[in-house]
Protein backbone atom coordinates (compact mmCIF):
# COMPACT_ATOMS: atom_id res chain seq x y z
CA UNK A 1 0.00 0.00 0.00
CA UNK A 2 3.04 2.23 0.54
CA UNK A 3 4.01 2.02 -2.94
CA UNK A 4 0.71 2.91 -4.30
CA UNK A 5 0.32 5.83 -1.77
CA UNK A 6 3.51 7.27 -3.39
CA UNK A 7 2.28 6.70 -6.97
CA UNK A 8 -1.12 8.69 -5.82
CA UNK A 9 1.01 11.67 -4.38
CA UNK A 10 2.42 12.22 -7.27
CA UNK A 11 -0.35 12.06 -9.26
CA UNK A 12 -2.05 14.39 -7.08
CA UNK A 13 0.89 16.78 -7.72
CA UNK A 14 0.99 16.57 -11.27
CA UNK A 15 -2.27 17.34 -11.32
CA UNK A 16 -2.36 19.95 -8.26
CA UNK A 17 0.67 22.00 -8.58
CA UNK A 18 2.36 22.50 -5.01
CA UNK A 19 1.36 26.31 -4.95
CA UNK A 20 -2.08 25.32 -4.98
CA UNK A 21 -2.35 22.85 -2.05
CA UNK A 22 -4.23 24.17 0.60
CA UNK A 23 -5.61 21.13 2.04
CA UNK A 24 -5.95 20.82 5.63
CA UNK A 25 -5.93 17.25 5.46
CA UNK A 26 -3.63 15.08 2.77
CA UNK A 27 -5.49 12.47 3.13
CA UNK A 28 -8.58 13.92 1.94
CA UNK A 29 -6.38 15.71 -0.56
CA UNK A 30 -5.11 12.15 -1.70
CA UNK A 31 -8.72 10.25 -1.74
CA UNK A 32 -10.24 13.83 -4.03
CA UNK A 33 -7.13 13.05 -6.49
CA UNK A 34 -8.63 9.21 -6.45
CA UNK A 35 -11.79 10.52 -7.42
CA UNK A 36 -10.18 12.32 -9.82
CA UNK A 37 -8.11 10.10 -11.37
CA UNK A 38 -11.17 7.58 -11.77
CA UNK A 39 -13.17 9.81 -14.20
CA UNK A 40 -10.66 11.00 -16.09
CA UNK A 41 -10.53 9.66 -19.52
CA UNK A 42 -8.25 7.22 -20.10
CA UNK A 43 -5.68 9.39 -22.37
CA UNK A 44 -5.42 11.81 -19.82
CA UNK A 45 -4.22 8.79 -17.40
CA UNK A 46 -1.95 6.99 -19.61
CA UNK A 47 -0.23 10.60 -19.84
CA UNK A 48 0.03 10.99 -16.55
CA UNK A 49 1.81 7.11 -16.82
CA UNK A 50 4.16 8.00 -19.08
CA UNK A 51 5.42 11.09 -16.70
CA UNK A 52 5.57 9.04 -14.13
CA UNK A 53 7.62 6.31 -15.30
CA UNK A 54 10.09 8.87 -17.11
CA UNK A 55 10.51 10.60 -13.77
CA UNK A 56 11.50 6.90 -12.42
CA UNK A 57 14.19 6.43 -14.99
CA UNK A 58 15.15 9.87 -14.15
CA UNK A 59 15.71 9.21 -10.48
CA UNK A 60 17.54 6.25 -11.15
CA UNK A 61 20.11 8.08 -13.24
CA UNK A 62 20.43 10.47 -10.61
CA UNK A 63 20.45 8.73 -6.93
CA UNK A 64 21.06 4.80 -8.05
CA UNK A 65 19.63 3.25 -5.71
CA UNK A 66 19.08 6.31 -2.89
CA UNK A 67 16.00 7.60 -4.48
CA UNK A 68 14.18 8.99 -2.20
CA UNK A 69 16.01 8.23 1.34
CA UNK A 70 17.38 11.03 3.42
CA UNK A 71 20.18 11.36 3.41
CA UNK A 72 22.48 13.37 6.28
CA UNK A 73 25.73 12.28 5.52
CA UNK A 74 27.68 11.14 2.22
CA UNK A 75 28.59 7.79 3.77
CA UNK A 76 25.41 7.32 5.18
CA UNK A 77 23.78 3.70 5.27
CA UNK A 78 20.53 3.16 3.06
CA UNK A 79 17.24 4.52 4.76
CA UNK A 80 13.96 3.29 3.50
CA UNK A 81 12.14 5.37 0.96
CA UNK A 82 10.49 8.35 2.44
CA UNK A 83 7.08 9.56 1.01
CA UNK A 84 7.45 12.93 1.39
CA UNK A 85 10.79 12.87 -0.55
CA UNK A 86 9.01 11.10 -3.49
CA UNK A 87 6.42 13.16 -4.27
CA UNK A 88 8.93 16.30 -4.23
CA UNK A 89 11.83 15.06 -6.19
CA UNK A 90 9.42 12.62 -8.42
CA UNK A 91 7.28 15.92 -9.47
CA UNK A 92 10.62 18.05 -9.80
CA UNK A 93 12.47 15.29 -12.08
CA UNK A 94 9.20 15.72 -14.00
CA UNK A 95 8.94 19.18 -14.52
CA UNK A 96 12.37 19.39 -16.45
CA UNK A 97 12.91 19.03 -19.82
CA UNK A 98 14.84 16.07 -21.60
CA UNK A 99 17.78 18.15 -22.09
CA UNK A 100 17.49 19.34 -18.30
CA UNK A 101 17.45 15.97 -16.84
CA UNK A 102 20.35 14.99 -19.20
CA UNK A 103 22.29 17.90 -17.60
CA UNK A 104 21.24 16.69 -14.27
CA UNK A 105 22.65 12.98 -14.56
CA UNK A 106 25.79 14.57 -15.80
CA UNK A 107 26.33 16.75 -12.25
CA UNK A 108 24.57 14.19 -9.78
CA UNK A 109 27.29 14.43 -7.95
CA UNK A 110 26.50 17.99 -7.56
CA UNK A 111 23.02 17.69 -6.76
CA UNK A 112 23.80 15.05 -3.82
CA UNK A 113 25.89 17.54 -1.99
CA UNK A 114 23.66 19.74 -2.18
CA UNK A 115 20.86 17.53 -1.33
CA UNK A 116 22.86 16.16 1.64
CA UNK A 117 23.22 19.90 3.23
CA UNK A 118 19.43 20.70 2.60
CA UNK A 119 18.26 17.36 4.67
CA UNK A 120 20.84 18.97 7.30
CA UNK A 121 18.20 21.64 7.63
CA UNK A 122 16.36 21.46 10.51
CA UNK A 123 13.35 23.21 9.01
CA UNK A 124 13.63 21.03 6.08
CA UNK A 125 13.60 17.79 7.56
CA UNK A 126 10.69 18.64 9.81
CA UNK A 127 8.78 19.03 6.58
CA UNK A 128 9.69 15.76 5.44
CA UNK A 129 9.23 13.48 8.33
CA UNK A 130 6.59 14.59 10.54
CA UNK A 131 3.02 16.54 9.67
CA UNK A 132 3.91 15.95 6.30
CA UNK A 133 0.50 16.95 4.96
CA UNK A 134 0.98 20.66 6.51
CA UNK A 135 0.65 23.16 3.95
CA UNK A 136 3.61 25.40 4.97
CA UNK A 137 5.92 22.30 5.15
CA UNK A 138 4.33 20.94 1.66
CA UNK A 139 5.65 24.51 0.04
CA UNK A 140 9.05 23.79 1.93
CA UNK A 141 10.04 20.74 0.80
CA UNK A 142 8.72 21.16 -3.05
CA UNK A 143 10.30 24.83 -2.97
CA UNK A 144 13.82 23.49 -1.51
CA UNK A 145 13.71 20.53 -3.90
CA UNK A 146 13.16 22.87 -6.47
CA UNK A 147 15.81 25.30 -5.21
CA UNK A 148 18.90 22.75 -5.13
CA UNK A 149 17.39 21.34 -8.93
CA UNK A 150 17.58 24.73 -10.32
CA UNK A 151 21.47 25.79 -8.89
CA UNK A 152 22.57 22.35 -9.70
CA UNK A 153 21.49 23.30 -13.55
CA UNK A 154 22.34 26.86 -13.65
Amino acid sequence: MTARECVLRFLAFAITPYWAYGSPDLDGFLNEHMRRLNQMPEEERNRLEARFLRAMIAARRVFDGDAFRKRYKPADQRKPINKALFECWSVGLDALSNDELELLVQRRAALRERFVRLMNDVAFDAAISQGTGDTKKVQRRFGEVGRIIRETLA
